[in-house]
């Protein structure tokens, strides 16, 4: 369990484990996709958890085999 503090408005810059985290995540070319518990709707229906996951895999393309 880590706690970070919060990034104000405006402020371009980020901690050191954002930065670090940013660039690893982008390397492997990942994508972090949070779950946040509620009933979601707007424009967030496609922000969290499994409508996420849908909107992120209409965006991919997948060889034949898979």
């Amino acid at each position: 369990m880590q706690d970070f503090p919060w990034k104000h408005d405006g402020s371009d810059k980020g901690s050191g484990f954002e930065s670090d985290l940013i660039d690893y995540l982008s390397a492997l070319k990942l994508r972090l996709i949070a779950s946040v518990p509620g009933y979601h709707s707007g424009s967030n229906i496609k922000k969290w958890g499994r409508m996420k996951i849908l909107s992120v895999l209409q965006d991919c393309v997948f060889d034949k085999e898979f």
